[in-house]
């Protein structure tokens, strides 16, 4: 690619390369947590220069304005769990006082009211549990 190219025309070559729909993975620089969003910036603006190195991380581009945020279901040691309950093994390990697995991803809006985070975490929770 040439540095006068945009960040979407990347997106574009890399999505035919790794064979994923370019809203199904982001672009960061390397070693940085920052995805790239705006596509209309030439690799140059970016810095990202012949032999720069970006990475590829699978997932959904962030919404701007919106927090994401890891659900985790966090368990005392043999406690029976509602997943486990359903059939979902948690490979979960004796040696520890208590368990931690991730769950899902949400976002959110950071004006939204306890309740709004709250029936978002059930929804999306119980779509777990089915």
């Amino acid at each position: 690619m040439r540095k006068d190219n945009t960040l979407f025309e990347l997106k574009q070559k890399v999505s035919g390369m790794v064979n994923i729909s370019p809203n199904e993975f982001v672009l960061k620089r390397y070693h940085m947590q920052r995805e790239f969003k705006n596509m209309n910036s030439k690799l140059s603006e970016l810095g990202l220069t012949n032999g720069g190195l970006i990475k590829i991380e699978k997932g959904k581009p962030h919404q701007d304005g919106f927090y994401e945020v890891n659900i985790h279901q966090v368990t005392l040691r043999g406690h029976k769990s509602p997943l486990k309950e359903c059939g979902i093994d948690e490979g979960f390990d004796d040696s520890v006082i208590f368990n931690k697995k991730f769950l899902f991803k949400i976002s959110i809006a950071p004006d939204a009211s306890a309740l709004e985070f709250k029936h978002k975490i059930l929804e999306k929770y119980n779509e777990l549990l089915l």
